[in-house]
């Protein structure tokens, strides 16, 4: 995976910046978990991995193409809607309803709080920056990102003391999915809005099972 000199040092720092955050994320996952409480160490990992993709998307990726693909018509393409919304049904279904009626109103409107962060910051680098800096690169702007994406995933995994329905694998594999998926409908349509909105729903339901299972008793 080479750049043409063209490409300038943004792209550069885009391709290299990305997977040194992730690793350095991998990296102090166990040593953060250590230091503080699961639920302490997973908002400190997140707060480290949030800013590295705000400052990667926003200095290093080209800024008007990416508030572009937030101004494209929602997508339409019955295929593409179908990819971007599966996601939101299944941890709807699998996550969520066996879950809301335990949580507590303070606990769903925290883990919607964290959901919004997440889904927005991480469509914002994984599907935004890339897509619209690589938009002819099919394996810069859509393969690498979906990669590096579920490689996050690792960190988590590694935060001592968090249970994942399914186990470390079922969380890492179920990101990789659904990379694939929204990455493949923003690089089709163009459309980053409904992905992230589609993210931002998913977490929601995703997190309020994660949240019952490691932190509300």
């Amino acid at each position: 995976m080479t750049l043409v000199a063209e490409d300038g040092p943004g792209p550069r720092l885009l391709l290299i910046g990305a997977p040194i955050l992730v690793a350095v994320t991998i990296g102090v996952a166990p040593i953060i978990g250590r230091s503080l409480g699961s639920l302490s160490a997973v908002l400190a990992l997140g707060a480290v991995y949030w800013s590295g993709c705000w400052f990667l998307a926003l200095f290093a990726g080209k800024r008007g193409a990416l508030v572009a693909l937030y101004r494209e018509s929602f997508n339409r393409r019955p295929l593409e809607q179908s990819m971007t919304w599966l996601p939101v049904v299944v941890t709807f279904f699998v996550g969520f309803l066996p879950s809301v009626s335990r949580l507590p109103l303070s606990a769903l409107a925290a883990v919607f709080g964290v959901s919004l962060i997440n889904g927005v910051t991480e469509e914002l680098l994984w599907r935004g920056a890339f897509a619209s800096t690589f938009s002819t690169r099919l394996l810069l702007g859509y393969v690498y990102p979906v990669a590096l994406f579920a490689a996050w995933h690792i960190a988590l995994a590694l935060v001592p003391g968090m249970h994942y329905e399914g186990g470390p694998l079922a969380l890492i594999g179920g990101s990789a999915v659904f990379g694939l998926l929204w990455g493949w409908t923003v690089w089709r349509t163009h459309d980053l809005r409904s992905a992230t909105i589609a993210h931002v729903l998913t977490n929601t339901f995703a997190f309020s099972a994660l949240a019952l299972a490691n932190w509300i008793g």
